[in-house]
């Protein structure tokens, strides 16, 4: 197969080298003293959502196959806006929830998301999925005002998959989301107000064709495409979170392997959002695991040349 032209990886690469090293580039994340309040964490469990099958692949002429890897998948985990602010009027509280499993037919495109209960808002989210690198998930954000965690994948395999929308909720904080656009393949960096913490991010593009690549700071989300169309990069913001952290586990992909990273909170802190830091490689899942609090992350690196790194990151607290 040929390779897939990753835009402007190399310049990518250096932003993000200069937002974190550089002196004034961003500021440091907030230190934040551990909470006073007791932390109810609701557990997880289904939650409404909705899906729409978008039809065939996207563009006129459609792309190859994408082959799987050699490593088999373990087994299935356990059941565009404007910035603004809200601050919910409930206790202080964490949900994870999960809208699936969905069927999604060879050589066909969806998007699904998944709902919060009332009174809370997304922090973080992302997909699962059967396929053995046969799926991509192309977006992943928070709907407008954080009522829920959309995604949109791709079966380019030649058999069926199935796919869950995973989101995690909270209320009782000060939450704030920031975006920021791009055309012509340069990255775009939403980056959190000073003094607040960031929690989970994603991205999403013009062009259902785009894969995205995503890079992560401390208190940066930043998105890139591959393919013409505007991006969009969204980071999730809050404050007053206790015992907060951004956990990191990096792996290296060489040439044609599939793989996952998986990365876990400090005990007694819970998962609040986390993605993947990655480039040149395409990302098929990326969703929160629980019982055990953490995120986990899969890509198939389709060069036959190249080896890449990428990290699994999760943003964790109570």
């Amino acid at each position: 197969m040929a390779k897939r032209v990753w835009a402007s990886v190399a310049a990518f690469v250096v932003m993000a080298l200069g937002l974190t090293l550089g002196a004034t580039a961003v500021a440091a994340a907030p230190k934040t003293a551990a909470s006073t309040r007791a932390v109810v964490h609701t557990g997880s469990g289904p939650v409404t959502g909705g899906v729409r099958r978008l039809g065939r692949v996207h563009s006129s002429t459609a792309p190859p196959l994408r082959s799987g890897g050699s490593d088999t998948k373990k087994s299935p985990p356990p059941t565009p806006p404007s910035p603004k602010t809200a601050s919910p009027n409930a206790a202080y509280r964490i949900y994870d929830g999960s809208y699936g499993p969905i069927t999604i037919p060879a050589g066909y495109w969806s998007e699904a998301w998944a709902n919060c209960p009332s009174g809370m808002l997304a922090t973080g989210g992302g997909e699962s999925n059967s396929s053995n690198a046969g799926v991509t998930l192309h977006d992943t954000y928070a709907l407008s005002g954080g009522s829920a965690w959309h995604v949109n994948v791709t079966n380019d395999s030649a058999s069926s998959a199935s796919f869950t929308v995973y989101v995690i909720c909270m209320s009782g904080i000060t939450y704030y989301e920031a975006t920021a656009s791009t055309t012509g393949g340069d990255p775009a960096v939403a980056t959190c107000p000073a003094g607040m913490q960031l929690l989970g991010g994603g991205g999403w593009s013009t062009n259902p064709d785009a894969i995205l690549t995503m890079l992560i700071g401390d208190t940066w989300w930043s998105a890139a495409g591959d393919a013409s169309g505007t991006v969009t990069a969204q980071a999730i913001c809050g404050e007053g979170i206790g015992s907060y952290s951004r956990q990191e586990v990096n792996v290296s992909l060489a040439s044609g392997t599939y793989q996952s990273a998986t990365v876990t909170c400090p005990a007694g802190t819970f998962i609040l959002g986390g993605g993947g830091y990655q480039y040149g490689v395409r990302p098929t899942d990326s969703y929160p695991t629980y019982p055990t609090q953490g995120w986990k992350i899969w890509a198939k690196n389709e060069y036959t040349d190249w080896t890449w790194n990428m990290s699994a990151i999760a943003f964790c607290g109570t």
